[in-house]
């Protein structure tokens, strides 16, 4: 074959690939940069029964992607069981939302904080992650039935919904799935493949693969709930020390036996209890502007009657409290910063922060009060003298009349004075309300000229009927004339 004939069958060749490349993308032949590539992966190859497994779903890269899903994950029900999703560690502003059918898992996220629209360019700020390397962008877990034996398949069935940050529809391919080999030998394996204590923060992040952690825990917590998952179902599991704590370093043990009953792992958590009971830095902001440090409890320390010690959530802090069934507001140990720490009333709905005097403050069903007294500039009503009340829980200076009516003075939450009536039956205090003496002369000016008018008219009528009646007599008996 001569030279020229050697171009020319390389030329058709060319032209057959580029036709062939044009029918498959006849919108153009598309990049390796434009199309996202997902994998299903695991670190595992071989599994034993009752493994539990972690399957990651991945993309080789993530061109600021503020959506995608749904993305469907096959199993085989017969081999595996669905166990639970764990969410991306580099798309913490994803929202995930997941449903499952006998041998599928599906689940599609949205990224709640990015921008949407067509104006991804550097005059407007775009919250959309983006990452040129692979990303995991969640994980699957599975338990592998005691029953299963031979290979377990988990693949990506579709995926679709790839959304960037100008709202275009990114293309995908699926690339691989999982084939793991079920091992029917009895387990060795004692790791965990989830540690938890409620709430409180492991040091560092928890790994199957690291057995020692450091935790803190406020004063107030004396046992710890601790949530522990074995890699294998067949594993046994021991947990010790998370109950009644003490103020200083607890160690919490977390002891894991294989299946084989040899094999065995100790995770080890030291967990510090405060020795304040209140969080580092705890402040409380009143509806005014005005900074509050909560303080440690005093060695003594005397309350209203009817408070009970509990732990609430103020201004984002958990912080000891005492509270009285009816009552919004709270009880808690403050520092202004100008004068001694003492107790406060707060209420949460109204941000009103008023001190606890005691012998002033007057707590009623509902409302707190400051009670004045012995102040000149207060003009008592006519007919009170100063005396003072003893309830079951507390006494109130005041005025009582003659009568034996009781009043007093007090200031409420929103600052507001004014006399308070206390009534014996509800032992609530009510608004004073003066009675209106005026009213009361008026009433008896009425009653007695509606007195005399009806006297008058009743006299007048006598007067008339009898008028009338000597009238008629004198017609019918007419008296002789004289001659």
């Amino acid at each position: 074959m001569t030279r020229r004939k050697k171009i020319t069958f390389r030329a058709v060749i060319l032209s057959a690939l580029l036709i062939a490349a044009a029918l498959a993308f006849p919108g153009g032949a598309v990049s390796a940069a434009d199309q996202i590539v997902l994998n299903a992966e695991c670190e595992k190859a071989i599994v034993g029964q009752g493994d539990l497994v972690r399957i990651d779903i991945t993309v080789d890269h993530f061109p600021d992607i503020i959506s995608f899903g749904p993305v469907v994950v096959k199993f085989d029900p017969d081999k595996a069981g669905f166990h639970r999703l764990v969410e991306s560690e580099v798309l913490p502003n994803f929202v995930y939302t997941s449903t499952q059918t006998q041998d599928t898992v599906t689940i599609s996220a949205v990224d709640s904080l990015a921008s949407f629209g067509d104006g991804a360019d550097a005059d407007n700020e775009i919250n959309a992650f983006s990452s040129e390397e692979p990303i995991v962008i969640y994980s699957l877990y599975f338990r592998i039935l005691p029953s299963a034996s031979d290979t377990a398949d988990f693949s990506i069935e579709s995926a679709e919904g790839f959304i960037n940050v100008k709202q275009k529809t990114v293309k995908n391919v699926i690339q691989s799935g999982v084939t793991l080999i079920v091992n029917q030998s009895v387990s060795r394996d004692a790791t965990l493949t989830f540690l938890e204590l409620g709430s409180v923060s492991l040091t560092p992040d928890f790994d199957p693969h690291i057995t020692e952690y450091e935790a803190v825990v406020e004063r107030v917590v004396t046992e710890i709930d601790v949530r522990a998952t074995s890699s294998n179902i067949f594993s046994a599991v021991f947990i010790n020390g998370n109950r009644n704590l003490v103020v200083g370093v607890n160690r919490v043990t977390i002891d894991v036996t294989a299946q084989d009953g040899q094999s065995h792992v100790i995770y080890s958590v030291n967990v510090t209890r405060k020795e304040s009971y209140l969080p580092e830095n705890a402040v409380l902001m009143d509806g005014d502007g005005t900074l509050y440090n909560f303080v440690d409890l005093p060695q003594d320390y005397e309350l209203p009657d009817g408070f009970t010690q509990t732990v609430k959530t103020l201004n984002g802090y958990s912080v000891p409290a005492f509270v009285k069934e009816g009552l919004a507001s709270v009880l808690v140990y403050l520092y202004d910063g100008v004068n001694q720490p003492g107790f406060y009333f707060y209420n949460a709905n109204s941000k009103r922060v008023t001190a606890y005097v005691e012998g002033s403050s007057v707590v009623t069903t509902g409302q707190v009060y400051t009670n004045i007294s012995g102040v000149e500039s207060l003009i008592v009503p006519d007919g009170f003298k100063t005396a003072s009340l003893e309830t079951e829980d507390q006494k109130v200076k005041g005025y009582k009349n003659s009568a034996g009516d009781f009043i007093c003075f007090l200031v409420d939450e929103q600052g507001n004075g004014g006399f308070y009536q206390y009534d014996k039956e509800s032992g609530n205090f009510y608004k004073y309300v003066k009675p209106d003496n005026g009213k009361e002369t008026v009433y008896r000016f009425l009653f007695t000229l509606s007195f005399i008018v009806a006297v008058t008219e009743a006299v007048i009528i006598i007067i008339i009927v009898t008028l009338v009646r000597k009238l008629i007599a004198d017609k019918s008996s007419p008296r002789p004339k004289r001659v």
